[in-house]
């Protein structure tokens, strides 16, 4: 009896703490972050940029998302540390639906120290749902350890190796060098160039890194120096001389499967340095051109390496590349001091014609159905097919920015309802394996995906090239299911 009392007692606590901490707390979520140096001093005027986010641990398992105005309904503003080195940053509660947000993915930066990408734990309070029970316990060991309010770990910066890089042969005219160092291709504000050709940084990770030093003319072609490995030392200038080549060219077309005139084709190329896994993120050089009516194309100015290359046009799509994934692939070749003219293997895509009604019956007008086939570039990094259309050169030189290509990214696979709840879908890889829906009242059902607590709402999907493809689907009204923790 006296235990059925503290329960009960027990239980009424929890619903007035929880009651005062939901009700005081803000109703955008704010995280403070502080950034010392080594010792723990402050610092100042350093840049907090928020990237992505993960949601909290539970039964829903879920991994990094990115964090888009667009898709949380609130902005990612970098911060800037005041004098004590904190930052606050206001956060969405809900990744997306009712998962809520547990981490935030950074990126910090600050002219003296090494720039970094750490990720913080911002709030451990246990997800919507969560049994009373578990609940209790969690506020029992929080009230134990005074840690009512998640206090991320303090972002610790580290002073710099230097690295001075003498280009041997630096073209003459006008133009820039452009160093990469590992993965990192467009935070140049690090590098001085006292003399020409002589480029320094002080802000390089201590440890092993892969380097680059390409120049760009103002009018002619892009130059670059072999990808070198070296160790940088903390407190040391490391020296590296490099040499330079220019740049090849690639000179292609569709093969004959695919009939001209070609319309609205475009090919996507990425070199990899040669003996070098992606996996290790070395430097790479990413470039796209538009394909000719006649099914030719040209893409100039690349380092040699391996290269890999996706093309994709109305009604076909390049054949598939070497891979160990049910993605699609780009076909590979080697690329040369000299320059390589290839054929790309072309084959037919398919059409989904897809059918929306309500539980009555009624068809659902307006709802975007979409998908995401995605490529592999290096068995490493996955993007959906033929929306990478930027240039590493643009990048670099500022002329091309990631808002600018995330804006201005083809609108591929997808398409609007009807009058009559009709969408038909064309151009569809045949990988193409699965399938959403967006709409302002409308869902497809929760369903499990088969991997721990996995839910999803998209549909699996099976194409036939040469062909349409039919689909009919029931939505559901939003407010009738939500994925969440529990």
């Amino acid at each position: 009896m006296k235990l059925n009392k503290l329960g009960t007692i027990a239980a009424i606590a929890l619903v007035i703490v929880l009651a005062v901490l939901f009700l005081t707390a803000p109703k955008t979520p704010q995280a403070i972050f502080r950034v010392t140096d080594s010792s723990g001093k402050p610092i100042a005027n350093a840049v907090i940029t928020p990237r992505g986010l993960r949601t909290k641990p539970g039964p829903f398992q879920s991994g990094w998302y990115g964090w888009s105005e667009e898709a949380q309904h609130l902005e990612p503003r970098p911060v800037t540390t005041d004098q004590h080195g904190t930052a606050t940053i206001p956060y969405p509660f809900y990744v997306f639906e009712k998962l809520e947000t547990g981490t935030l993915c950074l990126a910090v930066n600050h002219p003296d120290y090494v720039a970094q990408d750490p990720e913080r734990v911002v709030s451990t309070m246990l997800p919507h749902g969560a049994p009373w029970r578990t609940l209790l316990l969690d506020l029992f060991n929080r009230i134990r350890h005074h840690s009512l309010v998640a206090r991320p770990d303090p972002i610790i910066l580290q002073k710099g190796a230097t690295l001075r890089i003498t280009v041997t042969n630096a073209p003459s005219g006008s133009g820039k060098f452009i160093e990469q160092i590992s993965e990192v291709y467009s935070d140049h504000d690090s590098w001085t160039e006292p003399t020409r050709g002589i480029l320094e940084s002080q802000q390089i990770a201590e440890g092993s890194h892969t380097v680059r030093v390409a120049f760009l003319q103002t009018n002619g072609p892009a130059w670059f120096s072999d990808v070198v490995a070296i160790k940088a030392v903390k407190n040391k200038t490391n020296i590296l001389s490099l040499s330079l080549t220019p740049g090849t060219t690639i000179h292609g077309q569709l093969d004959r499967t695919n009939p001209r005139p070609v319309k609205n084709g475009r090919v996507i190329a990425n070199i990899w340095p040669p003996g070098i896994k992606p996996s290790e993120s070395p430097p790479q050089w990413h470039a796209w051109s538009k394909i000719n009516e006649d099914g030719t194309f040209t893409i100039s100015s690349m380092p040699t390496g391996d290269l890999e290359i996706a093309a994709l046009c109305d009604g076909y799509i390049s054949t598939n590349g070497p891979g160990t994934t049910n993605m699609r692939y780009p076909q590979k070749h080697q690329l040369g001091p000299e320059d390589l003219t290839i054929t790309i293997g072309m084959e037919p895509t398919a059409t989904l014609e897809v059918t929306l009604h309500d539980d009555k019956g009624h068809a659902v007008t307006n709802a975007d159905v979409v998908t995401w086939p995605n490529l592999r570039w290096g068995e490493w990094a996955a993007v959906i097919f033929g929306n990478d259309c930027y240039n590493t050169t643009g990048t670099l030189l500022g002329s091309e920015s990631l808002k600018t290509w995330i804006n201005s990214r083809p609108k591929d696979f997808r398409a609007t309802s009807d009058a009559n709840g009709i969408a038909i879908l064309s151009n569809l890889p045949p990988t193409t394996d699965a399938l959403d829906l967006q709409h302002d009242r409308f869902a497809l059902p929760v369903t499990t995906n088969g991997w721990a607590g996995g839910k999803t709402r998209s549909i699996s999907l099976k194409l036939t090239t040469k062909e349409t493809n039919h689909l009919s689907l029931r939505v559901v009204p939003k407010e009738q299911s939500v994925i969440s923790h529990y």
